[in-house]
């Protein structure tokens, strides 16, 4: 933060070729100093950290099954819910977004199920997600046509 204070931008140490690990310090980071950016009232520094959140987690990812890059990741999704407000998006949507496209494998882990239990607004994101997901694809009719009752002719 310091950085951006100095010269408006900020830098993070990268590896090449990057790993998961280094996504997943990435992002942290990211996430780390856009709440920075909101609490002191530096909305440049939230929209850098925002706009490089978005791009690194577009890159990321998963190595397999890797439990331990699950648990990172559900870890940040918590950080992300409980340190910035219901009505701040900025970095809810991406990785809501995001965990909807990878629910399958994420819900195999148990540490995920847990941040679910313990982040109910995590939770009803990704399931109103996933519902708008649904009726994007197999729309349902959401008024059932009327039928017009048949009138009954008195018998002669």
């Amino acid at each position: 933060m310091l950085e951006y204070v100095y010269v408006l931008d900020y830098k993070l140490e990268s590896t090449n070729p990057p790993s998961n690990q280094a996504f997943m310090l990435g992002l942290g980071m990211h996430a780390r100093l856009y709440g920075a950016g909101d609490k002191y009232g530096m909305k440049g520094l939230k929209a850098i950290a925002e706009e490089r959140f978005s791009k690194c987690l577009n890159h990321y990812t998963w190595e397999g099954d890797s439990s331990d890059s699950i648990q990172s990741f559900a870890g940040m999704m918590e950080h992300i819910f409980t340190s910035t407000p219901d009505s701040d998006k900025g970095l809810r949507i991406p990785i809501v977004d995001y965990s909807r496209h990878h629910l399958k494998k994420m819900l195999k882990d148990e540490s995920f199920k847990e941040v679910l239990a313990r982040v109910p607004d995590l939770a009803y994101e990704l399931l109103v997600q996933e519902v708008e997901k649904r009726e994007m694809v197999d729309p349902s009719p959401t008024k059932k046509q009327k039928k017009t009752p048949k009138k009954l002719v008195p018998a002669s």
